[in-house]
């Protein structure tokens, strides 16, 4: 979209006296004096206001609306952000909203994650299900020079998705939510939705470059495809397609006559051996389970300890609109190798130590080699499934031979692999901040994004 000019600001908004709808700008926001009103614009709101030179101490940072205009907009007094001259029109914002559900608590946590980084940004915390489709407003937990307060606010220019789980995600699918917004709204949501294990894997193994990379999966395997593949690579884990948090993994291995199954079971590791495959699938699926899951190739890869290692890379995008590593750490699985999930015993350590260990000299550029490929990875993934994505968690891994995996993709990642590293996480909400202004449709003046790279 067009802009006449860099943004300018942030401003501060005070409501002032009046029955009318006019807005007072600073004389940076009126340089010839001559323009008498304008349509302005904050998020899906939009009104005609006559227009004010504001004077005086101070008035190079504020912005001075009758309430009428206020309420008309759906601005809240306090509220701080920036202007922009866009195809004629004086747009305020950019509107950022931060799509949630639950109690309160997360509601607050959230807005102060981000606007105690950003106070400059308006940024709006609400449920999709709170929406009123008539006046296109939604009740929402704003924050102001004095902290969070609520507010009915006009739909968002751009809404980053942090719904809490997949099957509330899934139920707002449902019941035709989702639709309505791309129906009646113009702001995209971002990392739309969690990822399906399978549709990752279609959707990358039609690349070429990324297809070697890839373990053999299989979606809803029955008895015999869990026996070839046993057969051929000597493991295989079972995975629920839409799992989380290394949740239902099952590791079977193939050692001689017998079958070696690893899994957790009320939270305590547990270790099978077995002759039956059918026996012991019966046993540990109801019929129709396995439906739900994929059987993925088992890759030899690099341990410690006799533990596998893989890695998580996480990336989020910037201003610039490109893939940006956040963090690359290695994760080392927990007792029973199942899983390197840190709920399951699992433990960080430094990727290039542990590349290093193994690799000698040639750590360095198989470290540069993984955070090369999760690029590569991110931009084919955001192609494929054809939404906005700003974030990525990439599971990784290296094997015995120095070749290069790719496990799975999240959309929705923790911040475990951070550790209790504050400037990680810092720098990784200042980067999705950035990415969420330049899809609001301002541009890289109002980011305030610095050039800062991974620790």
């Amino acid at each position: 979209m067009p802009q006449d000019s860099a943004p300018f600001g942030p401003f501060v908004v005070r409501p002032a006296g009046g029955p009318d709808l006019w807005l007072a700008l600073p004389p940076a926001a009126l340089p010839d004096g001559t323009e008498r009103t304008a349509v302005v614009r904050f998020g899906h709101a939009a009104a005609v206001a006559e227009l004010k030179r504001l004077r005086g101490p101070g008035a190079r940072r504020v912005v001075a609306a009758s309430p009428a205009l206020l309420g008309t907009l759906g601005l809240w007094p306090g509220a701080r952000l920036f202007a922009l001259r866009d195809g004629g029109i004086l747009r305020f914002g950019p509107l950022i909203g931060i799509a949630t559900a639950g109690p309160a608590r997360r509601m607050r946590a959230l807005l102060e994650a981000f606007a105690r980084l950003r106070p400059d940004v308006p940024f709006a915390v609400f449920d999709l299900r709170d929406v009123d489709w008539a006046r296109l407003r939604v009740p929402a937990l704003v924050w102001t020079e004095r902290g969070p307060r609520s507010a009915a606010v006009p739909l968002p220019d751009v809404v980053y998705n942090k719904i809490p789980s997949r099957r509330l995600e899934q139920k707002l699918e449902r019941e035709g939510i989702i639709d309505r917004w791309y129906a009646l709204s113009r702001a995209p949501i971002v990392n739309a939705s969690y990822f399906h294990k399978w549709d990752v894997y279609l959707d990358l193994i039609a690349y070429p470059e990324i297809r070697p990379n890839l373990p053999e999966t299989i979606l809803a395997p029955d008895e015999a495809d869990v026996a070839d593949l046993l057969a051929r690579h000597r493991r295989v884990y079972l995975k629920p397609a839409e799992g989380a948090k290394g949740r239902g993994i099952i590791r079977l291995d193939r050692e001689g006559p017998e079958i070696v199954a690893r899994f957790y079971l009320g939270g305590r590791p547990r270790l099978r051996r077995v002759t039956s495959l059918r026996r012991f699938l019966r046993q540990a699926f109801p019929p129709g389970r396995l439906r739900s899951y994929i059987a993925q190739q088992g890759i030899p890869l690099i341990a410690e300890g006799g533990r596998p290692v893989d890695f998580r890379l996480h990336l989020a995008k910037g201003e610039d609109g490109r893939w940006h590593p956040i963090v690359l750490a290695a994760k080392v699985a927990g007792e029973a190798g199942v899983t390197t999930h840190l709920a399951y015993g699992g433990r960080l350590d430094d990727a290039g130590a542990v590349l290093g260990r193994h690799f000698g000299e040639q750590a360095v550029g198989l470290r540069l080699a993984l955070l090369q490929f999760g690029r590569a990875v991110a931009e084919k993934l955001e192609h494929a499934t054809g939404q906005p994505l700003i974030e990525l968690g990439l599971d990784l891994g290296v094997d015995e031979d120095g070749r290069l995996w790719l496990f799975e993709a999240n959309a929705k990642p923790g911040q475990a692999a951070f550790g209790r590293d504050r400037h990680l996480v810092r720098l990784r909400r200042l980067k999705l901040i950035a990415a969420l202004i330049r899809l609001a449709g301002f541009p890289a003046g109002a980011s305030g994004e610095k050039k800062e790279g991974p620790a």
